[in-house]
Parts: structure tokens; C-alpha cells; sequence
């Protein structure tokens, strides 16, 4: 986007923003948040980079989920929870539920 055309469009919103404010409309939301909304209509949005960040948050949930039940898991294994009620509970494989036991030695 040519600086020109960016510096007008700046200017618009950030002029659109001061007049909402005044007329009270989403006027807490903008006094909180004009410059992230500045940023966000003045980025150029791209799918393929969209793609990517959302494929990384997927990951980073998914990991995070991951960790969490297996600490569950874990520790129901310590308190000797059945290896089925485990697996049901959690929806994870007998089978993997045994293999972690094993290797963790419980």
C-alpha cells in the first residue's frame, strides 16, 4: 500500500474513531483498544500467513490439551485408577495407558 494512501487511511479511522468516541458509540471499547483497531484495519491481511498462525495456535492447544491429560493420566495412575476406566475417561488406547505405565515404571 503506497504511504500516502496509508497515512490518509490512518488518519480516516483514527478520525472515525475520535467522532464515535464523542457520540458514544463503543466509546470505552475504542478509548481501550483505538490503536490495536487502528492496526488491525490498517494491516494488509494475507490468507497464506493466516494459515500459518492458525495452524501454530491448533498445535499449541493440541500440545497443551496433550500435556494436561497426560498429567491426569499420570496421576491416576499413581492412585491406582484402572488401567479401562483410564482409557475411557480419557479416550485414549488400553493399550497406550499400559505402555505409559510401563515406561514410567507405576
Amino acid at each position: 500500500m503506497p504511504l500516502r494512501l496509508l497515512i490518509y487511511i490512518k488518519t480516516a479511522i483514527t478520525k472515525a474513531a475520535k467522532n464515535c468516541i464523542e457520540a458514544g458509540i463503543l466509546a470505552e471499547f475504542l478509548k481501550s483498544h483505538a490503536s490495536e483497531v487502528l492496526n488491525m484495519l490498517t494491516t494488509e491481511w494475507n490468507i497464506e500467513r493466516a494459515k500459518v498462525v492458525w495452524k501454530q495456535e491448533a498445535w499449541e492447544d493440541g500440545l497443551e490439551k496433550g500435556v494436561n491429560i497426560s498429567a491426569e493420566i499420570i496421576k491416576d495412575l499413581k492412585n491406582k485408577v484402572p488401567v479401562e476406566k483410564i482409557a475411557a475417561r480419557y479416550h485414549v488406547p488400553a493399550d497406550t495407558i499400559k505402555q505409559l505405565q510401563l515406561a514410567l515404571m507405576i
